[in-house]
């Protein structure tokens, strides 16, 4: 179950964050564990964050227990796309879509050439 936070507050509920909690609801069903989503558009953040633009989320675990909190961190790191930073900080996981983020193009080492016609 997701909790959220009475302070929280989000301007647009972009899809993409929608996904966010989606994925996490997920989680918390299958881990057994509740959710707090903490933090949106609200609360101090540092200069050029996300969240500012409700692009960016803070969500924990009730209790704020840190073997939790890492395996909520450890889903939503392989669950979500590549353009979404997955970040397990002090108390909280953040999750940010950051479109700039793209990753570099990985070709498999066992790829083979294209056949020749």
């Amino acid at each position: 179950m997701i909790r959220f936070d009475p302070a929280f507050r989000i301007g647009v509920l972009h899809q993409e964050i929608a996904l966010v909690l989606h994925h996490a609801s997920i989680w918390s069903r299958l881990a057994r564990v509740d959710l707090v989503v903490d933090t949106g558009s609200n609360g101090p953040h540092t200069p050029g964050a996300l969240h500012t633009w409700d692009l960016a989320i803070d969500l924990t675990t009730e209790g704020r227990h840190n073997s939790d909190i890492e395996q909520l961190f450890g889903y939503l790191a392989r669950i979500l796309p590549l353009d979404y930073e997955v970040v397990h900080e002090r108390d909280c996981v953040c999750v940010a879509l950051d479109a700039r983020r793209r990753p570099s193009l990985l070709v498999p080492m066992f790829a083979q050439p294209p056949a020749k016609a």
